[in-house]
């Protein structure tokens, strides 16, 4: 047993307890809610870091243009940061309407110190979603892989060729980025840890 690692894991659990108490949220713990029945494509509920988007900001700065789409939202640990920042909207995507309730739960408890209000959440299967028009930032964080993580990203890229412009995929534990590494339209612009940043072409 890696003693030194246990208490990493325990000190990090008590830092997010403490910053769901401070900030008046519920984004801790991990929820495996079945979304399919062999459950191999989409994947548990378990919440991004705090500084993820902070992160990802020092590297590609957000401007007020941005529109924000987190794919698999789960309780809005990431919707609550991304309001943070002046994004122009900010929009979760979530399967579950349990942990939807959360996320909106949290973020009606802390509107009112955000910086960004323009958040909508939309329940829906993410194969189904049509794409923003205007989505400029797609965060996911391995909430589904395999036929559903490449619909989604036939998805994006229609869209793309659609409205051009300038699309930035922040993707938390990417396991899919051998596949993403086929696309011709889209770089590997930023790898930090477990955090690759890409952009469209």
């Amino acid at each position: 047993m890696d003693i030194t690692a246990t208490i990493r894991r325990i000190v990090y659990a008590l830092y997010c307890r403490l910053r769901d108490l401070w900030s008046h949220t519920n984004t801790c713990g991990m929820v495996y809610e079945p979304y399919n029945f062999d459950g191999s494509e989409r994947l548990w509920y378990a919440p991004s870091g705090w500084s993820t988007l902070k992160r990802a900001h020092e590297w590609l700065p957000f401007s007020q243009s941005d529109v924000f789409v987190d794919f698999g939202c789960g309780k809005g640990r990431i919707i609550y940061c991304a309001a943070k920042f002046p994004l122009k909207k900010i929009i979760g995507i979530e399967l579950s309407p349990k942990l939807l309730d959360v996320a909106k739960n949290n973020i009606a408890k802390n509107l009112r110190y955000l910086i960004c209000k323009n958040i909508e959440f939309v329940l829906s299967d993410v194969c189904d979603l049509e794409i923003p028009k205007d989505m400029t930032v797609a965060y996911m964080y391995n909430a589904f892989n395999g036929s559903v993580f490449k619909k989604v990203m036939e998805n994006i890229r229609a869209s793309y060729i659609q409205s051009s412009r300038k699309i930035r995929l922040i993707y938390l534990n990417p396991r899919m980025h051998e596949y993403l590494m086929e696309y011709d339209w889209l770089r590997l612009v930023v790898k930090d840890g477990k955090m690759n940043i890409y952009e469209t072409l």
